[in-house]
């Protein structure tokens, strides 16, 4: 999709465009590091693997001129007003224990959004399931779609998340993504990739493309960073445990895929 990304415009009104996809992120990351004192890799694939692609580019300039084209504007201080003139105020609702990605996001984004002027708050809560799967809230700090993203050429249990089928009533439980967002080329897109031949590369690759294209576009959540998971083992009792080097199962204990583990384990002799 790089061609694609790098492409792709905005329309910020008044004849004026913006390209928000950065394909040189990963190398100012690098630079950054460098300059902290961490040794970096040289070699194209490590940097790719470690930082990604590319990204979005911040640029709250052009968000700016969006927020005005659809008749957003700010009052005497600075402050955002919504198109009818009311303050524009909203709760980010995460995850109350801070070690948690949803709490980091949303944190982070609401820290954001206030520095750009719209008034928000962080709102931590131990309810967040139950807030979120009945569509009480503003924000939430959720994951953007089901896993695994990127583990296998097969989206259709990513994309499934935003089928309109599974959206329920505001106040009732969802069993879609919890911000009910949906689009009639996203569920022709899942509709597709449920009934093809799963077996099928190309088709599946393809499907799966036009399915991301309608996100990037839609923009109806927000993924920041790769989540990366680790492990750890105690080989006193059991060795063979799947790691980098031995993938062949992944190596959560608490997935239900720990199954698949348990027979590969070998018992230390003693």
């Amino acid at each position: 999709m790089q061609t694609w990304l790098k492409n792709f415009t905005l329309d910020l009104g008044n004849r004026e465009t913006f390209q928000p996809y950065d394909p040189d992120a990963s190398k100012r990351i690098l630079e950054y590091a460098e300059k902290r004192g961490y040794k970096v890799p040289d070699d194209p694939n490590a940097v790719r693997k470690a930082f990604g692609i590319g990204w979005y580019k911040f640029a709250p300039d052009a968000a700016e001129k969006l927020l005005v084209k659809n008749g957003f504007k700010r009052d005497e201080k600075g402050k955002w007003l919504l198109p009818d003139g009311k303050p524009w105020k909203f709760e980010v609702v995460t995850r109350s224990d801070m070690s948690h990605m949803s709490f980091k996001n949303g944190a982070a984004a609401a820290q954001q959004w206030k520095k750009f002027g719209i008034d928000v708050r962080h709102f931590p809560s131990d309810n967040l399931t139950a807030l979120t799967q009945n569509g009480e809230y503003d924000v939430s700090g959720e994951w953007p779609a089901q896993e695994p993203w990127g583990a296998g050429v097969d989206l259709y249990r990513s994309l499934d998340f935003y089928n309109s089928e599974y959206i329920k009533p505001v106040g009732s439980i969802t069993q879609g993504h919890t911000s009910r967002w949906s689009s009639e080329g996203l569920d022709s897109v899942i509709r597709n990739l449920r009934d093809s031949d799963p077996t099928d590369k190309n088709e599946t690759v393809a499907s799966g493309i036009e399915g991301l294209k309608i996100l990037v576009e839609n923009m109806p959540s927000i993924p920041t960073f790769g989540y990366i998971g680790f492990a750890t083992w105690d080989e006193t009792y059991w060795t063979n445990w799947p790691g980098s080097e031995n993938p062949y199962a992944p190596p959560y204990v608490h997935w239900g895929t720990f199954k698949y583990v348990t027979p590969r384990l070998e018992q230390v002799k003693k």
